[in-house]
């Protein structure tokens, strides 16, 4: 038996590979199974997490933990980079921690999301905008 039909009967006989995998992989379809498994779950599982961490992130905001609040939204933020909402959420709390630097960083990010998912005139695009304004005058203070 050959390297590769060795492994290919692994990964068949494997119980934590999903059913639309091990079939793509025993019709020869590798190249799809591959793209099957680059995409969709974790991406999804990416968003899932991503919700909890910002859940955790605002209660722990409101509880005044602001250092579990961080913590929270550092993750949403590396989980889902395009999300103005998580982005905006960081920044925000690094404002609060007169962390204004990445604060900014993180306004940015969120402002050039926003920009280009839904222009310069939107009101969470302003919002942002704002948000930023006041984040630069804070830090040169």
């Amino acid at each position: 038996m050959s390297v590769q039909a060795e492994r290919i009967k692994n990964i068949l006989d494997d119980e934590n590979i999903t059913k639309e995998v091990k079939a793509l992989i025993s019709a020869g379809q590798i190249t799809e199974a591959e793209k099957l498994v680059d995409h969709a779950p974790i991406e999804q599982e990416d968003k899932k997490l991503a919700a909890v961490h910002y859940e955790r992130g605002r209660v722990k905001e409101l509880r005044l933990k602001y250092d579990q609040a961080k913590e929270s939204f550092g993750k949403t933020a590396v989980l889902q980079p395009e999300n103005t909402t998580y982005l905006n959420a960081f920044a925000s709390i690094l404002h609060d921690l007169a962390e204004y630097d990445k604060a900014i960083g993180y306004y940015e990010r969120a402002l050039a999301t926003m920009k280009k998912v839904l222009g310069d005139h939107y009101p969470n695009t302003q919002t942002i905008q704002k948000n930023l304004e006041h984040t630069q005058s804070k830090r040169n203070q």
